[in-house]
């Protein structure tokens, strides 16, 4: 009897340490694909706005934002 309650609480202990490590792994995931995505965003959104500055400068001095 004594070794089953053993077996009981050894499996509890795996199924615990196995939880942990899923939870932490799943954390670590998501907070660096969010980091990531944010960057390319950034990224992204700084060379959109680049390249329309750039594009034309008559059309905005003009302002005339429906030609961009």
């Amino acid at each position: 009897m004594k070794i089953a309650r053993f077996y009981q609480k050894t499996l509890f202990g795996i199924f615990a340490l196995m939880g942990l490590i899923v939870a932490s792994t799943s954390a670590l995931y998501v907070s660096t694909v969010d980091h990531q995505l944010k960057d390319s965003l950034q990224r992204n959104s700084h060379t959109i706005a680049r390249s329309i500055g750039d594009s034309n400068i008559d059309l905005i001095v003009n302002w005339n934002y429906s030609a961009l």
